[in-house]
């Protein structure tokens, strides 16, 4: 519960600079300015960042790879909640990539990751598409639109960092939390 407060907390202020950013990058409509501030704001929880909704109990998944795999378990079972579980797990990946290559660039460039978040997170936000699309889930239009803008989103939030984010309180905020998961 302290979990989803603390998002709804945040999601104001990340909102107000995805909106002045994506604006003036002319990208992005309400919902995703709304989808994508409420990302930042759960990516800056540090719990949010390694694993999946689903994954909490058991060790979490430190890498895209890790999330990969796991999003391919399961398949073939045929179960509604694997395949839902399956379209969680995609979604999460994409979210991830997204955050990571955009909010840190520097660090996905310098380990040679972002080509792989760039491609991934673009895959996995298809994926979502194609399965909220073929259940007629309303939203799946906009895993559309991040999948086929998925680079041009990535470099807004690395725009939106280096504009409207002070390198102190971009260190303090974030780095802190790289430190933990990755040990930095």
């Amino acid at each position: 519960m302290e979990a989803v407060r603390s998002v709804r907390a945040l999601k104001p202020f990340f909102e107000r600079y995805t909106r002045r950013t994506f604006a003036e990058l002319a990208i992005g409509g309400e919902e995703i300015v709304d989808y994508v501030a409420e990302l930042l704001a759960r990516f800056s929880r540090s719990e949010a960042l390694p694993g999946p909704a689903g994954r909490r109990e058991r060790e979490p998944l430190h890498s895209v790879v890790e999330m990969l795999v796991a999003a391919q378990e399961g398949l073939g079972e045929g179960e509604a909640a694997a395949v839902d579980r399956q379209r969680d797990l995609h979604q999460h990946v994409a979210d991830y990539c997204l955050f990571m290559s955009g909010v840190f660039r520097e660090y996905a460039t310098a380990r040679s990751f972002l080509g792989l978040y760039l491609t991934e997170g673009q895959r996995a936000y298809h994926e979502v598409f194609e399965f909220d699309q073929s259940r007629y889930r309303p939203g799946a239009q906009i895993f559309r639109e991040l999948a086929e803008q998925f680079e041009s989103y990535s470099g807004a939030l690395d725009y939106m960092k280096k504009v409207y984010f002070h390198p102190d309180l971009y260190q303090r905020l974030y780095y802190r939390v790289l430190r933990e998961i990755y040990g930095l």
